[in-house]
């Protein structure tokens, strides 16, 4: 339709339009023959304004007004060096251009004031003007700054080889630039090309630029945080491309934490680094069961599931399908049997079927002898209890004497069990055995004493330790305790024997004869009402003088005395020792006149000063004693002499503690009447009436404590 355009340049520049009825119309802008031709056009993005170039210079072009805005001549016009025009618009009044090795920057500008005889608005003002060390094959702009591909000045002579061309951006200045940034592209077949061989096209919008060889197109954009990972990717450093991400302040496009996690978690396997993968998908995967998933699958084709065991999801809501922990298991199963017994203790098994991992183990079993395989029956036993098969489990425990069971017993309160493996839990760990049965009130003690009685020992130690915590309910067991006391701890026995009534003493005196237990035999004998056979073994087998001494002092026994003292008149050590202590229990002169004459006794005068002086204060003791008696007698005798002589108010509120009536009734005037009887009165002060007693009472019938009646 009418209002499309295009231009077209050679010896003239001449725009072609469309008019009314479609007709072509050509109108020459400008003639460029004696500058050589047009050598390059470019339209501004608003199409209101033309750039275009000769060999002297370039032009900008108004549209509307029809007129061009000047000339820009070019400073450099080596004939050696290439030619080509190279111009870029930057929004609608920024021109770039670039010739030779030099670039121009010009800003096109309103006019502060327009005459009548102004055709355009416009006014070209050079801003720039960039000094380069290579040939310019292309510009563009990048924000504020630019965009330059050169070719270096040596690669145009020829017959010369050509150098890689150079992508730089460039900060222009008022007196040059500052290299931003510069890459070297390595283009197929650039030795064999020259700087006139290569243009930059630029999609400013886009921020892409897209440069032309005779064999490439290549397409660059500023570098961001894709590029930037991406870079990191290729070149191996996964660990700074994940910092990258993580980093970034924009959305990315092409990358995310998962995608670069996984491109490392493959990279790691793919090196053999499986711990280090699996700590990486334990970062990276987060509760997400399909992801996890798919990465489990990458170990399981490397046979490296035991490494990533310890970090999959256990928790119910996170917990992965039960065929991935089969897998697991079934890897530690075939390559690492301690392994595969430490996770069916710490994984809760609702994460696997069960009886699957139990058909698993017991064909790894089959053909095999089970002792030479303790782990694998160990972890077949932790599986029968997690399927609740506690018997099953209890019973492996024990044929592996596995301390295990203890914890058994007690999670899954199998105390019930105890009678039928109470030898087997002894031989295991008898501490831990007596606690287990201590710990429960539902094992009952007979039935433990029934699966223990062929073994003495384990006997001992149970009774023991029940004694110790419920001593009634151990009563019925003293005879047996005192038995196995004497067998297998004598220490415990006298203590036994003295705080326990519940033994057969005549079974328990047998027992110690036959073990010649001296000291408990005397406790026996004295106990069943035997003193002299007991004294007489303390003199005889225990021969403790001191001992016999206080046994005769406990039971102030004349005959013991005697007994003691006749044991004691040839043994000259003994007759010293009664001589120091008897004095206060015995006459000391019946020892001394039984001591023969000429005998010959140790220490006999130190023995014979403490005897007297014994037999002093003993006599000393009982003198006092008897003044004190004597005294406390008259003053006694004195006051009960008082208190009979002292009267007794007898009135009308007392009452007979027989009838309960008053023992006086006076009448209105004040005088007794009706006094029927004699009246009674105790030394309890208790009244009575002579009639309301029985005949010949002595004694009050309330507190019926003998006094002396008096009678009124």
């Amino acid at each position: 339709g009418s209002g499309r355009r295009f231009i077209t340049g050679d010896e003239r520049l001449v725009l072609h339009e469309k008019s009314l009825f479609s007709r072509l119309k050509s109108t020459v802008l400008g003639d460029a023959s004696v500058e050589g031709g047009v050598t390059t056009i470019k339209w501004s993005p608003g199409g209101e304004l033309l750039a275009w170039a000769t060999n002297v210079g370039f032009r900008v072009y108004d549209l509307n007004a029809r007129t061009s805005l000047g000339l820009v001549k070019w400073t450099n016009t080596n004939s050696e060096v290439s030619q080509k025009c190279h111009l870029c618009w930057n929004g609608n009044l920024k021109l770039i251009a670039g010739r030779a090795d030099s670039v121009r920057v010009c800003t096109i500008r309103k006019k502060s004031t327009v005459t009548p005889e102004d055709l355009s608005i416009y006014v070209v003002h050079p801003v720039y003007n960039i000094q380069t060390k290579y040939i310019v094959c292309g510009v563009g702009p990048l924000g504020d700054n630019l965009v330059v591909l050169g070719c270096p000045s040596g690669s145009q002579g020829p017959g010369e080889s050509g150098e890689r061309p150079q992508l730089q951006v460039l900060q222009p200045e008022v007196d040059g630039y500052t290299d931003l940034g510069i890459d070297c592209l390595s283009l197929r077949g650039f030795p064999h090309y020259r700087a006139s061989d290569y243009s930059l096209e630029c999609l400013v919008d886009e921020g892409r630029f897209v440069i032309v060889s005779p064999r490439d197109i290549v397409v660059a954009c500023p570098y961001d945080s894709d590029d930037r990972i991406d870079w990191l990717l290729s070149h191996k450093k996964f660990d700074a491309a994940l910092e990258a991400v993580s980093l970034s302040t924009k959305p990315l496009a092409r990358h995310t934490t998962l995608t670069v996690g996984r491109k490392y978690i493959d990279y790691l396997i793919e090196k053999g680094n499986h711990r280090e993968a699996a700590l990486l998908c334990q970062k990276i995967l987060g509760v997400d069961k399909g992801k996890w998933e798919i990465e489990v699958m990458k170990f399981a084709a490397a046979r490296q599931l035991r490494a990533i065991a310890d970090l999959l999801p256990t928790f119910q809501e996170t917990a992965l399908p039960p065929s991935v922990y089969e897998m697991v298991l079934n890897e530690y199963l075939s390559e690492d049997v301690e392994g595969f017994l430490k996770k069916v203790k710490t994984w809760p098994p609702r994460l696997y079927n069960l009886p699957a991992v139990v058909n698993a183990v017991l064909s790894r079993l089959l053909g095999t002898d089970p002792k030479s395989n303790p782990i694998l029956l160990e972890a077949l036993a932790v599986l029968y209890s997690h399927m609740g098969k506690h018997d099953k489990a209890l019973t492996m425990y024990i044929k592996l004497q596995n301390k295990g069971v203890f914890e058994l017993i007690k999670e899954h309160n199998l105390y019930f069990m105890l009678h039928t493996t109470a030898k087997e839990l002894m031989k295991l760990d008898k501490e831990q055995a007596i606690a287990t049965m201590m710990e429960s009130k539902d094992v009952q003690s007979a039935d433990i004493v029934t699966a223990l009685s062929d073994n003495q020992y384990y006997l001992y130690i149970y009774l023991d330790a029940l004694d110790k915590r419920d001593t009634r309910a151990c009563q019925k067991y003293h005879s047996t305790l005192v038995q196995l006391y004497a067998y297998f701890d004598r220490e415990k026995l006298l203590r036994l024997l003295n705080k326990s009534d519940h033994y057969a003493i005549e079974k328990a005196l047998e027992i110690c004869k036959v073990h010649n237990f001296y000291d408990e035999m005397v406790y026996l004998l004295d106990r069943i009402g035997n003193p002299k056979e007991a004294l007489t073994l303390i003199m005889s087998e225990i021969k403790d003088i001191e001992r016999a001494i206080n046994f005769c002092k406990e039971h102030e026994d004349q005959d013991l005395w005697e007994d003691l003292i006749n044991y004691s008149l040839d043994k000259p050590s003994f007759i010293t020792t009664l001589l120091k202590r008897i004095a206060t229990y015995v006459d000391p002169r019946i020892l001394v006149q039984r001591i023969q004459n000429c005998f010959e006794i140790p220490k006999l005068k130190e023995a014979l000063v403490k005897m007297i002086q014994d037999y002093n204060l003993q006599v000393s003791l009982q003198e006092d004693c008897n003044k004190i008696i004597v005294s406390d007698y008259f003053d006694l005798h004195e006051k009960l002499v008082n208190t009979q002589q002292k009267g007794s108010y007898i009135g009308d509120e007392h009452h007979c503690g027989a009838c309960h009536r008053k023992v006086i009734v006076k009448s209105s005037k004040g005088k007794d009447i009706n006094q029927p009887t004699n009246i009674l009165m105790f030394h309890c002060s208790h009244i009575f009436h002579t009639d309301c007693l029985p005949a010949e009472v002595e004694m009050c019938t309330i507190c019926s404590t003998k006094k002396h009646i008096a009678i009124i």
